[in-house]
C-alpha cells in the first residue's frame, strides 16, 4: 500500500502523533531537499519508525505488528507460498489451533484474506499492519538456501568470483550482519556471518564451499 506525504501527513496530526509546527518544518525541508516529511521527522527524532506504524495501523482499523520485536519463525512464514506472499505483500506470522495471523503492509487489499483461508481452512484469519521494509526483509525468508544458489553460478555463471561475492554481500545485508568471515581451509571454505547483539556478538555458518 502506497502511503504519500499528503496520507501520512494526515495521519499523524489526526492521531496527535506531531504537531502542527513539525508538519511545516518537515514541509520545508521536504520541499528544499526533494525527499519526505518522515525522513525529516525520524532524523529529527521527532517520532520512530514503529509510532508511524501505529499510526497508520489505527487509522486502518487493525492491530500493528513490529516485526523487529516480533519474530516469526522460518516454518510459519513459509507456510504461505511466496507468490502469494509477494503478491499480496503478506506474512503468516502466527498460527494456533483457531487462528492465522498475517501481517502486511496492505491489509485492505482485496482478495487477500480469500487467499489465506483457502490455505487455512476453518481458521480466522487475523490481519495486522506492518511496514513495508520490514514485510520486505522477511521475504528473505524465500531466498534459496546459498549453497543452492552458488550451484547456479557454478553452473551458469562467466563472472563467478563476482557473482559469489554478491550473493554473500546480499545475504549479509538482508540479515543485518555486522561483519562477513572467509575461512580458507585445505579442502573448503566456510562463510561466516557474525552479528552484533549489545555487548555480544552471534555467529552463524552459512556456507561451505
Amino acid at each position: 500500500m502506497k502511503l504519500d506525504d499528503k496520507k501520512i501527513k494526515m495521519v499523524l496530526l489526526d492521531g496527535n502523533y506531531v504537531s502542527e509546527e513539525d508538519i511545516q518544518e518537515a514541509e520545508k525541508f521536504a520541499k528544499s531537499t526533494q525527499s519526505s516529511i518522515i525522513e525529516y521527522l525520524l532524523n529529527q527524532q521527532l517520532i520512530t519508525s514503529n509510532l508511524i506504524g501505529q499510526a497508520i495501523a489505527e487509522s486502518l482499523d487493525v492491530p500493528y505488528i513490529d516485526l523487529n520485536a516480533q519474530h516469526p519463525d522460518h516454518k510459519t512464514i513459509m507456510k504461505l507460498p511466496e507468490g502469494i506472499a509477494r503478491k499480496y505483500r503478506m506474512l503468516a506470522v502466527k498460527e494456533s489451533e483457531k487462528e492465522v495471523h498475517i501481517a502486511t503492509d496492505d491489509p485492505l487489499r482485496k482478495g487477500m484474506k480469500e487467499e489465506v483461508q483457502k490455505l487455512f481452512k476453518g481458521k480466522k484469519v487475523v490481519t495486522g499492519f506492518a511496514l513495508s521494509d520490514d514485510v520486505e526483509k522477511l521475504f528473505a525468508h524465500y531466498r534459496r538456501k546459498l549453497d543452492i544458489r552458488f550451484n547456479k553460478i557454478f553452473e551458469t555463471s562467466s563472472r563467478i568470483a563476482p557473482d559469489l561475492m554478491n550473493e554473500i554481500f546480499e545475504d549479509a545485508v538482508i540479515n543485518t550482519a555486522s561483519d562477513i568471515h572467509l575461512e580458507p581451509h585445505k579442502e573448503e571454505v566456510v562463510v561466516r556471518l557474525l552479528f552484533q547483539l549489545g555487548s555480544k556478538r552471534k555467529t552463524i555458518k552459512i556456507q561451505t564451499f
